[in-house]
Formats: structure tokens, C-alpha cells, sequence
């Protein structure tokens, strides 16, 4: 009976739909836009930061070169055997009554 039957025939959707190409369509422009718009930023927000731990490197190591320096400036200041010592060394000084053999 089925076979005589005088129905509509179904009819199957077409493959692209007005609604389903305007998602694609948005889909599209935003993924555009994420590639356009956002990767260059990612790439230059990783170069940024690595400039950033480099600087910050730098600046650990020339703080601790400063705190020497000033340790170094307050013995001198202060503390008479480093200035007897750096005398003797660099500028060839002697005590009273002390005979400097030179090499």
C-alpha cells in the first residue's frame, strides 16, 4: 500500500542553509579576527616579558655589584688594616723603618 501511496515525497534539506552559511560566515570573521588581532599581540606580549626577566636580571646583578661597591667604600672608610693593606699593595708604601724589596 505504501508503494501506491500518492504522498509527498520527503525532501531532504539542501546541504548549506541560508541560517547555516551566516554562522559560518561569522565563524569565519572571527576567526580572522582572533588571527589578525590577537596572535601578533601574543607574540610580541612573549618578547615583551622576556625583555622584562632580562632587565630584571641586570638589575639583581648591578644591585649586587652596588652593595659590594658600598661594603667595599665603607671598609676603606673605616677600618685602618684594609687602608694599611690596599697602601702597601698599590701604591708600594712602607712603614717606618721597613726595607721594600721590589721583584
Amino acid at each position: 500500500m505504501a508503494a501506491n501511496c500518492d504522498c509527498v515525497e520527503s525532501v531532504n534539506p539542501p546541504f548549506f542553509s541560508v541560517s547555516g552559511v551566516a554562522w559560518l560566515a561569522a565563524f569565519t570573521v572571527l576567526a580572522a579576527g582572533f588571527l589578525i588581532g590577537y596572535v601578533p599581540r601574543a607574540r610580541e606580549a612573549h618578547v615583551l616579558l622576556r625583555q622584562k626577566n632580562q632587565i630584571e636580571a641586570q638589575t639583581r646583578a648591578e644591585q649586587e655589584r652596588f652593595a659590594q661597591q658600598s661594603d667595599y667604600i665603607l671598609r676603606l672608610r673605616t677600618d685602618p688594616v684594609v687602608v694599611d693593606r690596599l697602601l702597601r699593595l698599590k701604591m708600594k708604601w712602607a712603614r717606618q723603618n721597613e726595607t721594600l724589596y721590589r721583584f
